[in-house]
């Protein structure tokens, strides 16, 4: 009978336990809820967008950042199909792109190009003075631009052509023409070392008074 009873009271101990384990249990998770609920709805704060800095040394053009963008350079929409010419001899002719009308190959160091640009297009002074300065050059007053000038009849207009040599500039040297074109100006330059320029000057002038429109 005692062995009876003392299995008994360890059962009971054991519910005992057994309870107080559970309820610990159910507080421990009710605890955790609270604090799961509290954290949940805790504000965030959000980090602040960072600021262009213009000094960071990475590139943001073609993005909007509120400042004005200075236009490009504007173009004529002439197309070689507008205007016709011969090629001198030799010179062997490359379609244009985008920019150039048309190029002529003279030799690996020299061509001579066609480019249309809408209006005057600055100018003769300021074209005659910035090609002046890419060989070297100092700039002149309009008296003497219109001094240097050969006056060159073509069928498409009159032009205004420039041999640009610098004595201390071996590698490059120009021939280049203003033509009007109507509300536009075609530039007619030839580019070559300084000593193929005169052997170079009689072509350039054939090739200059065969230009014209198409009919």
């Amino acid at each position: 009978m005692l062995k009876s009873e003392a299995f008994k009271m360890k059962n009971l101990i054991l519910v005992l336990i057994s309870s107080i384990l559970f309820v610990g249990c159910n507080n421990n998770n009710k605890e955790i809820k609270v604090y799961e609920i509290i954290h949940h709805n805790k504000a965030i704060p959000q980090a602040a967008p960072k600021a262009h800095d213009p000094h960071d040394g990475h590139n943001h053009e073609g993005h909007d950042h509120g400042t004005a963008k200075t236009p490009a350079a504007s173009t004529s929409k002439a197309t070689s199909s507008e205007l016709t010419w011969k090629a001198p001899t030799g010179w062997k002719e490359i379609k244009g792109n985008s920019i150039r009308l048309v190029s002529f190959k003279i030799a690996e160091n020299a061509e001579c190009t066609f480019i249309v640009l809408s209006g005057q297009a600055g100018g003769l002074l300021s074209n005659v003075n910035r090609w002046r300065g890419q060989i070297g050059l100092s700039q002149i007053g309009e008296p003497a631009v219109k001094k240097a000038a050969t006056l060159v009849k073509t069928p498409l207009a009159d032009a205004q052509m420039f041999k640009l040599v610098n004595p201390n500039n071996k590698d490059l040297a120009f021939i280049a023409s203003i033509i009007p074109k109507g509300s536009s100006t075609l530039f007619v330059k030839l580019a070559a070392p300084s000593d193929m320029i005169p052997s170079l000057e009689g072509p350039y002038l054939e090739l200059l008074k065969s230009i014209s429109t198409k009919e």
